[in-house]
């Protein structure tokens, strides 16, 4: 079903689900393309971070013509990031390892509030591609501003690291959503309709096509 429109699918950790999805997409002969995630998080052990790379390694040897691109952790760096890692060397050092070990290129994906960041540079200096999360939604845009402010984003990104491709490995516009309950969600502008995301969504593949974006589309 997802192969009639979509090449390229994203698995944000590795594990027996990720790699069944592999052998399908294998023993099928799909015309798909995956990039392939190791779920980092300061909420697990050191050994279970180190699983998740030697297996990223392992699957993406194992599936080098379906396995596009790797991803070392996902939102690990932004502030705001509940499973945040804090030992930047630490991912650095998982960074260089997947790169010696395999031969598809490697990325961190990440918000936009990180990579704009001057530190980002340091992981920018270690990956192949910036993988960028950006949501308008989620930063307070009507759906009205959602086309500019992604493409803002999107350029702004590029701007500061131009020796890299940037790819939109996160973006969309939610269905639904939680309002007037004092949180920060609650308190949020966007209006959360299959309207607005079709809105948002028929722009974007557009905008995607015409300044030949690799994307992933987060619904």
């Amino acid at each position: 079903i997802l192969s009639k429109k979509w090449h390229l699918i994203r698995m944000y950790g590795t594990g027996a689900q990720s790699e069944r999805v592999l052998e399908v997409i294998r023993d099928n002969d799909i015309p798909m393309l995956v990039m392939q995630g190791a779920w980092i998080s300061k909420h697990q052990t050191a050994a279970e971070n180190d699983a998740q790379i030697a297996e990223v390694i392992a699957l993406a040897n194992k599936f080098p013509k379906i396995v596009a691109a790797v991803n070392v952790g996902n939102e690990i760096f932004v502030d705001w990031s509940w499973h945040r890692v804090e030992d930047v060397s630490k991912v650095i050092g998982y960074i260089r390892q997947v790169r010696a070990a395999i031969t598809q290129p490697v990325t961190v994906n990440d918000d936009y509030n990180f990579w704009n960041k001057p530190h980002a540079k340091l992981i920018a200096d270690e990956v192949d591609f910036i993988g960028l999360h950006a949501y308008a939604f989620w930063n307070n845009q009507s759906s009205e501003n959602a086309a500019w402010w992604t493409d803002s984003i999107y350029h702004d990104i590029q701007r500061r690291h131009p020796e890299h491709a940037i790819t939109y490995s996160e973006t969309g516009w939610p269905t639904s959503r939680i309002w007037n309950d004092g949180s920060y969600e609650g308190g949020l502008i966007g209006i959360a309709i299959i309207e607005n995301q079709a809105k948002f969504f028929n722009w974007y593949i557009q905008w995607v096509d015409r300044n030949q974006v690799i994307s992933l589309y987060f619904e």
